[in-house]
């Protein structure tokens, strides 16, 4: 089972990250809108997920909001694979993170951020792409509650993946 805990995202959020998409050029291969969201962990390939989910029901938290801010590239804008939506710094999710990661031995902070699209090959020729695709991205921030969090499964199909909940991890 490939496994990832992720935090979904309610429609204001996805309608930026439609906008964003639609004006990336064809050099880009933008995130299925069904599979967006906020990735807390990726736990990789693993058996099962009966103890995963006993770990992941011990987290404790308060919903709370988060607030997009800005966009950006891994692994630079110099070299650009991901574009991708920031967050606010916000410390009920580094906490949430953090509570969440520490069960699964991770020591690497995860910088918050969803992905909205791949680039088809690494993109070095920056100037172009900043005339013709990025400099036109105009920018609304979203505010939105974060009242749960998911264990999902990326399931290998024909077009690529699904995400299967395997299980809902609600706030107090």
């Amino acid at each position: 089972m490939r496994l990832f805990i992720a935090i979904p995202l309610p429609e204001n959020v996805i309608n930026i990250v439609r906008e964003y998409q639609s004006m990336l050029s064809e050099d880009f291969r933008p995130v299925r809108i069904d599979q967006v969201h906020l990735s807390i962990a990726f736990l990789g390939e693993l058996l099962g997920s009966e103890d995963i989910v006993s770990k992941l029901q011990k987290v404790r938290y308060n919903k709370f909001n988060l607030k997009t801010k800005g966009y950006g590239f891994f692994p630079s804008d110099k070299k650009i694979r991901v574009i991708w939506i920031g967050l606010e710094e916000n410390q009920d999710f580094m906490n949430l993170q953090h509570d969440t990661r520490k069960n699964f031995n991770f020591r690497e902070k995860l910088m918050p951020h969803i992905t909205i699209a791949r680039a088809k090959s690494l993109i070095t020729d920056n100037e172009t792409h900043w005339k013709n695709t990025l400099l036109k991205i105009k920018y609304d921030e979203a505010e939105f509650i974060v009242d749960r969090f998911i264990l999902f499964e990326s399931v290998p199909c024909p077009k690529g993946y699904e995400h299967k909940e395997l299980a809902v991890f609600e706030s107090e």
